[in-house]
């Protein structure tokens, strides 16, 4: 086939538009595309890897530092050999390390973040937990429902968690999510441990 006939019949590649509406609408259009598209959350079984769930704990909060910068962090996490995606685990972190920043915005008292990791047997279980103000009632059974948020004036669409259910579904996982006593939530979510230790 001749060359110029190639070119032709390829089509160009599209490119995201100048708009500043665009930007704005960018994170959304992300969002959706991996709720819509299970590839990246239905891991095939190439991608499993052997990974330290605490250096992916030390990813996502370095990712969230700017967003943590006021919260006192508290970290009960240790190297431990999980099997799954580290890229995706460390969405799901992200995603409830800066629920908890915005939960501990404006609570009136110094604000607390918590990460715990322990391996129980064939799984190992992951804790964040805050001193905000906690999850009201009536929302906590919407908490994963796609586009629902408790707080609009963020400007995110609501698709945070309902992405990290899935993703954490995806390897063989539930994610929950509790108020706790006297003050604040926690969302916990469990992993398969691998059979090897890390060094």
């Amino acid at each position: 086939m001749r060359q110029d006939l190639m070119e032709a019949q390829t089509p160009p590649v599209a490119s995201a538009p100048s708009d500043p509406s665009w930007a704005r609408g960018a994170p959304l259009f992300a969002d959706l595309q991996a709720l819509l598209n299970p590839a990246p959350i239905a891991w095939p079984v190439e991608a499993r890897t052997v990974f330290d769930l605490a250096a992916t704990v030390a990813q996502a909060l370095a990712e969230c530092a700017p967003a943590l910068a006021r919260a006192i962090v508290a970290q009960r996490v240790r190297p431990v050999a999980v099997i799954g995606c580290p890229a995706q685990i460390a969405r799901v972190l992200v995603h409830l390390l800066r629920n908890a920043a915005q939960a501990t915005a404006a609570v009136g008292r110094p604000a607390v973040i918590r990460i715990d990791v322990r391996r129980d047997g064939e799984r190992v279980t992951v804790r964040v937990s805050d001193n905000g103000h906690g999850i009201p009632p009536a929302a906590m059974a919407r908490m994963f429902e796609p586009f629902f948020s408790t707080r609009r004036s963020s400007g995110r669409p609501g698709l945070g968690l309902t992405l990290s259910q899935a993703i954490v579904r995806g390897h063989g996982g539930t994610l929950r999510c509790a108020n706790r006593s006297p003050h604040g939530a926690h969302f916990q979510f469990d992993l398969p441990a691998a059979p090897e230790t890390l060094p």
